[in-house]
């Protein structure tokens, strides 16, 4: 069946009987308990059985013959047979819009001349006629077989000139209904927060992100300030959700993608299935588990052996300068912070290296260049092997660019013979420098005005009293870019067997100082490295790349900026203090360009493969 909204209009259209007949006799189902898939015929308009919107079948309606019951004795003055013949009139009429045509020229209304009851809302008095005989309403209720709205909704509809048409079904509104203007209101402050991409998740969805301190409450407050008269904050959410494909945060890759898809299949799988789903999530996890006690080793045997150093890394959120209390910042795009911490196991210290992301991003080579510039400032001396440990939320920790600047560490320093870069289960990572950061978050919770790198620093420097952190301000002349490395070694996809290597699914690389041009790469601490020779030519003609050249600045004349974001840096400017307002006059000479920030502080370019891609389970 079709909608009421559209009934008006089929029956206009269908305006020839012999076509609606043609349809009729097309559409008498052979069970008229069962819904039949028939054309959309409405077959109500002429009193006939029809099936619902949702299946179910209505009868048409009947005569009713009882007396009205009332001291003139109405139906007694018509016949049975002269209200049927009213009734079949009325109900064979053929439309909505018919019927409603019909009761005003059976009823005749007048306003009222007395009122006898108090707080009266009668407003007009009404005479009823059946066959040009005067007849009480309950008589013409009966007759025809209707309701009282019935007949207030067809004289409303004349009183007021409206369209007769049928309005049933139609979504129209009362009095609360929000306006277009309102509708448009909502959309315009929505769209004037701003907005940052996801490398992460581009393939996957095309979500744009909110800042990461904002959620809907917030963002219904600041619309609540700016607006009287505001929404509901149900009708705000309605078309935050429906108009807008928007998130609150960067979606959390920290979750293990093995354990998800385990719970997922463990309740539908029987049998042999459920058993060697079992087996095999028992087997990751025992691989998870050794690969954090193996860490725990390391970072116990750095305090024992001086010619060892075990070291983890992973980079802490991201902070926004200025950090201010008032909610104009939650309009504005602020200047991104990045911190990447490195914890050293031989004294348990914790070091913090922190730039501005005009000078960097946060991608495989600024992570790189932080433990370039740790292990020439701050190893402690005679090292002869280094464990690097890190988390595998993303592959930049893993990729051919990392192995190339750990390979320019190990032959650009005296004394380290080899490097073991060992990378933790995703969704199973427990590094120190978590607990680090989460020092650095609470001191953070009772600062609400910080303008440059250097108040960051100073809170950073006075988390503990004792054991304090120590933190290194970069510049954008301390970041390498490893193309020249690149471009004198081949990345090759097999190892010397030529088998297939698979860097997402590697959990540890040995570098050798011995053996310049050779990885070698394990998917289990236990298994069998292999071998990959990255050096250039075939046999007899391999070329060995030079791992202890001079790296090229990675942004020499700094990481452009967004020109929005630009523009909204300067607009905040007023809100900054006089001693604070001259490290912002590098803006007036970083260069922009019109692009989405991106929400992990990545460049245009993604140069590592996403883990959300390890789809090996």
């Amino acid at each position: 069946m079709l909608p009421y909204k559209s009934r008006g209009q089929l029956l206009v259209s269908l305006a020839n009987s012999n076509l609606k007949e043609g349809f009729n006799k097309n559409i008498q189902p052979d069970n008229p308990n069962k819904p039949q898939e028939v054309p959309a015929v409405l077959y109500d308009d002429n009193n006939q059985d029809y099936f619902s919107a949702k299946g179910k079948k209505v009868c048409a309606m009947e005569f009713n013959s009882s007396d009205c019951r009332c001291p003139l004795k109405c139906t007694e003055k018509l016949t049975i047979d002269q209200r049927k013949k009213e009734f079949d009139k009325f109900w064979n009429s053929g439309s909505y819009e018919a019927r409603c045509a019909i009761l005003p020229g059976s009823i005749t209304e007048t306003k009222k001349k007395r009122s006898y009851a108090v707080n009266s809302k009668r407003v007009f008095t009404r005479r009823y006629k059946l066959c040009n005989t005067s007849v009480c309403k309950k008589a013409f209720l009966i007759t025809l077989g209707i309701s009282q709205s019935r007949i207030d909704v067809a004289l409303n509809k004349l009183r007021e000139q409206a369209s007769i048409s049928d309005k049933r079904g139609v979504k129209s509104g009362g009095r609360n209904a929000i306006t277009d203007e309102k509708l448009q209101q909502i959309k315009k402050f929505i769209e004037s927060l701003p907005k940052y991409s996801s490398h992460y998740c581009k393939d996957s969805t095309s979500a744009i992100f909110l800042a990461p301190n904002l959620n809907l409450t917030i963002i219904y407050d600041l619309y609540k300030e700016k607006y009287e008269n505001p929404v509901s904050f149900s009708r705000f959410r309605l078309s935050f959700y429906k108009d807008f494909n928007l998130r609150f945060k960067k979606p959390q890759k920290d979750t293990c993608l093995r354990c998800d898809l385990y719970k997922a299949n463990k309740s539908v799988a029987t049998g042999e299935q459920l058993l060697s789903l079992e087996n095999e999530h028992k087997d990751h996890l025992n691989h998870a588990y050794k690969l954090r006690d193996q860490m725990k080793k390391d970072l116990t045997a750095a305090k024992t052996n001086a010619s060892l150093e075990t070291l983890t890394f992973d980079l802490e959120k991201t902070h926004c300068l200025p950090r201010l209390p008032t909610s104009i910042v939650y309009y504005k795009r602020q200047l991104n912070l990045y911190n990447l911490g490195i914890h050293c196991g031989s004294n348990g210290k914790g070091f913090f290296n922190i730039w501005l992301e005009h000078e960097a991003g946060r991608g495989t080579q600024e992570v790189g260049s932080c433990l370039k510039k740790f292990i020439s400032e701050h190893l402690k001396p005679g090292v002869t092997e280094l464990i690097l440990w890190a988390d595998s939320c993303g592959g930049q920790n893993r990729s051919i660019k990392m192995v190339l600047m750990i390979l320019h560490i190990l032959h650009g320093h005296p004394t380290i013979q080899k490097i073991t870069m060992r990378f933790l289960q995703p969704g199973h990572t427990y590094l120190p420098n978590d607990s680090e950061f989460g020092d650095v978050e609470c001191a953070l919770k009772s600062q609400i005005r910080l303008y440059t790198p250097e108040d960051y620093i100073s809170v950073m420097q006075n988390c503990h009293r004792k054991n304090k952190f120590v933190v290194t301000r970069l510049k954008k002349e301390d970041f390498k870019s490893v193309t020249p490395l690149q471009n004198s070694i081949t990345n090759r996809k097999t190892d010397l067997d030529k088998q297939k290597i698979s860097w997402l699914s590697t959990f540890e690389i040995e570098l050798r100082r011995d053996e310049p041009s050779k990885l070698f790469m394990k998917s289990k601490l236990e298994e069998e490295a292999q071998v990959i020779d990255i050096s250039k030519g075939g046999k007899g003609r391999k070329q060995k790349p030079n791992f202890a050249l001079n790296l090229p600045t990675l942004y020499p004349n700094g990481r452009e900026l967004s020109a929005a974001k630009i523009q909204d840096l300067k607009e905040l400017f007023k809100l900054i203090p006089a001693d604070a307002q001259s490290f912002y006059s590098f803006l007036k000479n970083v260069p922009s360009r019109d692009f989405v920030d991106d929400a992990d502080g990545l460049s245009n370019f993604i140069d590592f493969d996403i883990e959300e891609n390890f789809m090996e389970y």
